[in-house]
């Protein structure tokens, strides 16, 4: 990506270099040859005044000086070179001077201005100045060569720049791969950085969220089978005991166990439809579910029924039994399960883990689906 980020930016430059730098460069060709000429017309100009009528009976001419490769000649009315440098003859290209009218030509090796000098009416002589193609080319080579130099710098400058840019954009890129390839392997904790680009960042912010979501999602279903495990070997091992219990007793205990065992099998399927439900369930995060404040809540609500502290009894199956016992023994009046061993846990129709147990012979149960009320047994 960077090398096409180069290739793009220096095109673009030299694109760029070229419109302008084309139409420019013939543009001073143009205007040093015009400057070149005008140069040689004034030149032509300073030297008709120091000519006079009298140069024809042999005054001399006293030209200006001049510098190589300029040359200064003066002609008489029929063209030929009274005084100065130059050809013999005034050239053909510029022989108009002769009616009166400044002249200019360019030939293969020099750019020629001729001035007419009048006396009267009448011309009477002709400036010719001029100077040599070679070192006009000269110049406007040397000119073309610093317009050169300075599209060269821009070219650098473009580039230098270009790679800077490319660098910026490029780097980000590259991290934000390596994020999604941690991503990949597994590691949710990775993160894109802010990289000041606003694309990149909305790229990586999205990334980051895609992260966050999987972590959760991850998190959640390492929960979720431990939880499930938990959930299903515990019914598997009743399941054992009560066939055990059966197989070891007569044939009237055979019996209750086989309903009872068959009584679990449903239990069991019912709580692998619930596993199964809640793993292709997709809706976010659920609220923690408070059971110690569910306890107090519906012991309180049993007191408010006229039902003595002491006669109620809060059980739990598993951590659940845990959490019963906490509950109890933080409530603000003795509950019987301070005093009393918890009992049989009997599973409700939703899978509850605790449950509330009065002298009346209710047991009311609470499970992450609902409440559930079924008659109170021991064992």
């Amino acid at each position: 990506m960077r090398k096409r980020i180069l290739v793009v930016a220096l095109s673009a430059a030299v694109l760029a270099i070229a419109v302008f730098g084309i139409p420019l460069a013939f543009a001073v060709d143009h205007s040093i040859t015009a400057d070149e000429r005008s140069e040689l017309e004034r030149l032509g100009l300073r030297a008709a005044v120091t000519v006079s009528p009298s140069y024809v009976t042999g005054d001399p001419v006293e030209l200006p000086a001049t510098q190589t490769p300029v040359e200064l000649g003066v002609y008489d009315a029929s063209g030929q070179r009274v005084t100065g440098a130059g050809p013999d003859h005034l050239e053909a290209a510029v022989d108009t001077a002769l009616s009166g009218r400044i002249a200019s030509a360019t030939t293969d090796t020099d750019l020629i201005v001729a001035v007419p000098v009048a006396s009267g009416e009448r011309v009477i002589a002709v400036v010719r100045a001029a100077s040599a193609r070679s070192a006009l080319r000269r110049r406007i080579g040397w000119t073309w060569a610093g317009m050169g130099g300075i599209a060269l710098v821009a070219a650098g400058c473009a580039g230098a720049l270009a790679a800077a840019q490319s660098r910026r954009l490029t780097q980000p890129l590259s991290r934000l791969a390596g994020v999604a390839t941690d991503l990949g392997e597994g590691n949710f904790a990775a993160r894109a950085g802010v990289s000041g680009v606003a694309e990149i960042d909305q790229a990586g912010q999205a990334l980051n969220d895609t992260a966050e979501r999987l972590g959760n999602l991850v998190a959640r279903e390492r929960a979720f089978a431990a939880r499930a495990s938990h959930q299903l070997r515990t019914p598997l091992t009743g399941l054992r005991l009560e066939l055990e219990a059966g197989l070891a007793g007569d044939e009237t205990a055979l019996r209750t166990a086989t309903d009872e065992a068959i009584r679990s099998v449903d239990q069991l399927a019912r709580t692998i439809d619930e596993v199964l439900a809640l793993a292709r369930s997709t809706g976010g995060a659920q609220e923690p579910w408070r059971v110690e404040a569910l306890l107090r809540d519906l012991v309180s609500e049993e007191i408010k029924k006229g039902i003595k502290p002491d006669r109620i009894v809060l059980a739990g199956f598993s951590q659940g039994g845990a959490v019963a016992l906490h509950a109890a023994l933080r409530y603000s009046a003795p509950l019987a399960t301070r005093r009393h061993p918890l009992h049989r846990w009997r599973p409700l129709d939703r899978s509850s883990t605790c449950c509330l147990t009065t002298r009346t012979g209710t047991v009311r149960g609470w499970s992450p689906s609902g409440r559930g009320r079924v008659p109170a047994h021991s064992r």
